[in-house]
């Protein structure tokens, strides 16, 4: 009996039972069918404009910029070959200025897209801009009545400049938002790496790209590129359950 190789139970098998050769077993492994994956997540990116959709007067006016220029497909088709392998994501652009700019009447319908893009997707990410990150996330944790993850995400460094912390910043609220490990959580922020609870998070520094904590209360996580770390997983001790359904 040929060991193909160390470990390889399936080619040691195959010339066990009269195959041969290693060069025959290699070529019966390589007609078996491979194993299907399961499907892939469905991820809805909706855009609200931001400096994460912004344009800089060049590649290194890092302050010097127009904010929601760019449409949300745009910044997704950049890290396209990336964000396939996580997901089927798709866009919706809801508008395009600063999130200062948004009304209570916006507001609301803000809350009408994330709830119909979740009735057929997995997940939502949602697009803005860091002036009013923390009340867009805190409304939609209290108005979104899916379980299902809401993670919103931006920049402080608009997507044309040389360093930008947007591209990172969307693949990875992307990252998180098809892992479902934030079902349950309500809606959760993602930049710089960090997770951060939309009840707890502030923005602390308006230049900085560590510019949001969650103070006291700490960080949910963080996003290390193929690791997704938490403090408590979803459906952990003391983690938060299913929300109550509206009332009829």
């Amino acid at each position: 009996m040929h060991r193909i190789a160390r470990g390889s139970a399936v080619l040691t098998v195959l010339v066990a039972v009269g195959l041969g050769t290693p060069a025959a077993a290699l070529a019966v492994a390589e007609r078996s069918p491979k194993p299907e994956r399961g499907p892939e997540p469905q991820v809805a990116v909706i855009g609200t404009g931001g400096t994460i959709a912004g344009v800089s007067k060049s590649r290194v006016s890092f302050q010097s910029y127009e904010s929601g220029q760019l449409p949300v497909s745009r910044l997704v088709e950049d890290l396209r070959p990336e964000v396939n392998r996580l997901a089927d994501v798709t866009t919706r652009q809801f508008g395009n200025k600063d999130s200062n700019a948004y009304s209570l009447p916006e507001y609301r319908r803000l809350t009408t897209a994330v709830d119909d893009a979740l009735r057929t997707n997995d997940a939502v990410v949602v697009t803005t801009g860091t002036d009013t990150m923390e009340e867009f996330a805190y409304w939609l944790d209290l108005t979104v009545r899916s379980d299902k993850p809401v993670v919103l995400t931006g920049a402080l460094r608009p997507w044309t400049v040389i360093g930008s912390d947007g591209p990172a910043n969307l693949y990875n609220a992307i990252r998180l938002a098809a892992g479902g490990r934030t079902t349950c959580f309500g809606t959760v922020v993602m930049l710089n790496d960090q997770i951060q609870a939309a009840r707890e998070v502030r923005k602390a520094d308006a230049l900085r790209l560590n510019a949001f904590t969650s103070g006291s209360s700490g960080e949910l996580g963080v996003v290390d590129q193929n690791q997704i770390r938490q403090a408590f997983d979803a459906g952990a001790a003391g983690s938060p359950g299913p929300r109550a359904p509206l009332p009829a």
